[in-house]
């Protein structure tokens, strides 16, 4: 699958800010979606280790953040597995685009101590 040139997902680093830093100050947030075929096969914990890893040695990031559907029990274990703890639940956070209803989002942080 690795030399398959499809796309299935992405995982995006998101400044909370405009610009990155030389080191970044602020956190970074991680975004992610995979394309439901290739759910419960580890590639997206593989993916956003890889992710980790880069932004340890190459962006210097402290903290990163998730913002995470408390529905979402896929990617809440998957961001636990890789060491993200939750740190709380932000209530009427975002409102739903098509409902118009205020949702609630579990925040996630992974800090970088190296």
């Amino acid at each position: 699958m690795k030399t398959d040139p499809t796309l299935i997902g992405t995982v995006m680093f998101m400044p909370i800010r405009d610009t990155f830093e030389k080191k970044p100050l602020l956190p970074l947030n991680v975004g992610f979606e995979l394309n439901r075929h290739y759910w419960n096969k580890g590639i997206m914990s593989e993916a956003l280790e890889a992710v980790l890893a880069f932004s340890r040695e190459h962006i210097g990031a402290h903290r990163i953040q998730a913002e995470v559907f408390p529905e979402n029990k896929a990617s809440l274990k998957v961001l636990e597995k890789l060491g993200f703890k939750q740190e709380g639940l932000m209530h009427q956070y975002l409102m739903h685009e098509v409902t118009r209803t205020f949702l609630d989002v579990i925040m996630l942080a992974f800090i970088n101590n190296t």
